[in-house]
């Protein structure tokens, strides 16, 4: 394939992309997309993954589906029947290329099952969108809805929580928590579930961002005598 020819298809594939999340949800709309295409490839250079058209088509895709459904849960297996059609009819890979592609979406928002490849960078891509500046923004847009803080129970009622205590909490029906701070301690303990050492080595440096915004946060709120030493 000549190099007009990848590009041809890229632009095809985020043509397609941008067309379904105009106008989709603050935090996860284009701009996340491409964000996560910046992650995967830098992962996918990193790992010996050489296959960057797929690791693009899979990080364009991968939300394609979250306007169109009720439940969030739902979006990966929409999504990737939308994407195993629309790569399918435009003949832009080959049936096995499709079907790798198809799996990552899948199942890139899903921690249960045993990750090929393209599905473990794009998940894990994905997941560096909840580290650091960018993870507290969409923290606080995700949930604007909820209140910031409990101030009875700062920095929240779940803070340093595991990511198997988190997922019990979901089995109990418990939720992440009450408040928007509690979202906050649920995506630090996303880092556990990581797939790849440089995955773990760009999340590192921003998941302790996040834990001395939360130290600020807290001696704010309790008006620390130390704020007002000049």
């Amino acid at each position: 394939m000549s190099n007009k020819q990848y590009l041809d298809r890229i632009a095809q594939i985020e043509t397609f992309a941008r067309q379904h999340m105009e106008g989709g949800e603050v935090g996860h709309d284009f701009k996340h997309v491409e964000r996560v295409r910046h992650h995967a490839l830098y992962i996918a250079q990193h790992t010996g993954f050489d296959d960057l058209d797929r690791v693009q088509a899979a990080a364009l895709l991968h939300d394609v589906a979250l306007k169109y459904v009720k439940k969030r849960s739902d979006h990966g297996a929409v999504g990737s029947q939308m994407t195993e059609k629309f790569l399918t009819e435009n003949l832009l890979f080959t049936s096995e290329e499709v079907a790798e592609i198809v799996h990552a979406i899948r199942w890139h928002d899903s921690v249960k099952r045993d990750p090929g490849r393209l599905l473990a960078i794009l998940r894990d891509a994905d997941m560096l969108e909840i580290f650091g500046a960018v993870g507290l923004m969409r923290a606080f847009t995700s949930k604007a809805m909820l209140p910031e803080y409990d101030a009875a129970m700062l920095p929240a009622e779940t803070w340093g929580l595991s990511a198997e205590g988190f997922t019990q909490r979901f089995a109990s029906g418990a939720g992440i928590g009450a408040t928007i701070m509690d979202q906050v301690s649920f995506q630090i303990s996303c880092f556990e579930n990581l797939n790849t050492e440089i995955a773990r080595q760009i999340a590192r440096p921003l998941v302790d961002y996040i834990r001395e915004f939360a130290a600020q946060l807290v001696k704010e709120i309790a008006q620390d005598s130390e704020l007002y030493v000049p």
